[in-house]
This record gives structure tokens, sequence and C-alpha cells, in this order.
């Protein structure tokens, strides 16, 4: 069952359910509060979003990483550069100072 409140300037929208974990969100306006809700809601009844916590607790960095390459990188344009990119990070041990060190040689190569 979802719910909208006044939350200071803003409308939070919530979602609650006994078998899932309650799911809030602010809005600027009340109507995209009550589109936003209904979406969960139909998501949770059709079963789309997890209802147990501890299944999205156990993925991994690879996990996602695999996931998003075989699911979301071949519908864009220039797959083949983000699939090596990813390749190039599954390589690697994937620790934080992986990320980091990527994350910074992206910045000097944007030139931020």
């Amino acid at each position: 069952m979802a719910s909208i409140r006044k939350h200071r300037s803003k409308r939070q929208a919530q979602v609650r359910r006994a078998d899932h974990s309650p799911t809030s969100r602010s809005f600027m306006y009340k109507a995209d509060a009550v589109v936003w809700a209904r979406v969960v809601d139909w998501k949770m009844d059709s079963g789309e979003l997890v209802a147990d916590q501890q299944v999205l607790n156990e993925l991994s960095i690879r996990d996602l990483l695999i996931r998003y390459e075989e699911t979301v990188s071949p519908s864009k344009r220039r797959a083949k550069v983000e699939s090596d990119k990813i390749d190039l990070l599954l390589c690697h041990s994937l620790r934080s100072s992986v990320f980091l060190f990527y994350d910074q040689v992206q910045i000097f190569n944007i030139g931020l």
C-alpha cells in the first residue's frame, strides 16, 4: 500500500508491504509521487522487485558487471568499447584501489 506525505517542501511517497522492505522516494510534485508509487506497487505485485534484501547483499561487483555486460551493453552503440572496459575491470582482482585508479584516469582523460 502506498502513502504520500508532505515532507518539508517536497512530497514523499512510501510503499510498504509485509513481504518487501519499505521503499520511499521524494518528489517535487504530488503527481510524480503518485505515479512512482503506482509503478513500484505494480512491480511488487508482478515480482520485478526482489522481496528478500539478502539476495541483493550477496551479489558481488563482479556479478553485477557481468550481468550489465550481458544485458545492457549489447543494446548500446559503443557496446564493444564498453565491453572491453568491463573485461579490463574483470581481469583485475576488483579491489577498491582498481576502481579508484580507473576513476582518476577517467578524470584525467576528461580534463576535469
